[in-house]
């Protein structure tokens, strides 16, 4: 679903701007609303996305930076969060 979303709606390529990041915001802020969606009431993919996100393998090595900050964005509002290995 990650590689999908990043794929189909988020840019791969790396601006140079100084703003980089206000170019794809709404489409990262809807990215995130979908993983959230999905994902923050699922007992059994919230740990899995936590986990994609802070393991070695995970956290979208060879896709664009937009997936990692849709998924992080996911989690903002979100304070109860703790991390279990």
């Amino acid at each position: 679903m990650l590689r999908l979303l990043s794929k189909r709606h988020l840019s791969n390529e790396a601006s140079e701007k100084p703003s980089w990041w206000e170019d794809d915001s709404e489409l990262v802020s809807g990215t995130a609303g979908v993983l959230a969606g999905i994902t923050l009431e699922n007992d059994v993919l919230k740990p899995e996305l936590i986990s994609w996100l802070t393991s070695t393998s995970g956290g979208g090595v060879g896709d664009g930076v937009g997936i990692r900050r849709a998924a992080i964005a996911c989690f903002s509002n979100n304070q109860g969060i703790s991390i279990h290995n």
